[in-house]
Order: structure tokens, then C-alpha cells, then sequence
């Protein structure tokens, strides 16, 4: 009996182009979809203050929208990455990326070994689906 292997996400920041803020964020991976959007907010919430006051208040009130955060949870059951992507001043550009990864059982219960890179060169323009509209870029 084939089952497929069970399904996780990976959660990241990145820098796209260095700009004058530095992001020192780890990345997550998780087995529930809802525990990857928290740790996006939450990730983004982060680093906002450091940001410029307009930059600041445009990411704070896309952060807020409830329609956004329930249709990036569906968007990570369904299978598909979501991202929020935001300017910094001086023209870098930063995004928080959640990917669904399959995922190999180890030895102990909570280990979890990501199967396939969940990176295609690709996904490096971040705009996926649902997420895209939480762009403040």
C-alpha cells in the first residue's frame, strides 16, 4: 500500500536585494498550515519597525487582513506556497515565503526530513497565488 508521505511546511525570510535591513529570522518548518502563516506575521512583525514609517503602516495593515491570513491557509492545504513581499527604503526587497513540503517520518516522534528541495529556481520571484496580495512591494 503506497501512502503519500505526509505533508509539512517551510517557512523563510529573504533578502532579494540587499538593502539596509538585515533579517535575523530562522526559518520553520511545521506540520500545520496555520503555525507557518502565524510564524510569516509574526516574522514580518519582526522586522517592521525597522522599516520606514509609510513602509511600516502599509505592512501593519495588510497583516491585519483576515480574508488574506484564512486564504493562505487554504492556499498551503491546496499545495501551494504563499509569500508576503514588501520594499525596504534604499530599494532592497524582503519576503517571508511558506512552502508544503513532503516530509520523511525519522526515528522519533516531531523529527521530520524534508524530501525534495521545496525551492525551484522559479519561486525566487515571490508572487503565489492567494499571498501575492499581501505584496507591499
Amino acid at each position: 500500500m503506497n501512502r503519500p508521505l505526509p505533508r509539512a511546511y517551510w517557512c523563510h525570510a529573504d533578502q532579494a536585494v540587499p538593502g539596509s535591513v538585515h533579517l535575523p529570522l530562522p526559518s520553520l518548518t511545521t506540520t500545520a498550515p496555520g503555525e507557518a502563516v502565524r510564524w510569516v506575521r509574526e516574522s514580518v512583525r519582526t522586522v517592521a519597525p525597522l522599516l520606514d514609517r509609510d513602509v511600516f503602516h502599509t505592512m501593519w495593515g495588510r497583516l491585519g487582513d483576515h480574508r488574506a491570513v484564512d486564504g493562505a491557509v487554504i492556499a498551503l492545504r491546496r499545495g501551494e506556497p504563499c509569500a508576503f513581499t514588501t520594499a525596504t527604503p534604499g530599494g532592497g526587497l524582503l519576503s517571508w515565503t511558506a512552502y508544503p513540503v513532503s516530509v520523511l517520518p525519522l526515528a522519533g516522534p516531531g523529527c521530520l526530513l524534508v524530501a525534495a528541495s521545496p525551492r525551484p529556481a522559479a519561486a525566487r520571484s515571490v508572487a503565489h497565488g492567494p499571498c501575492s496580495s499581501w505584496s507591499t512591494a
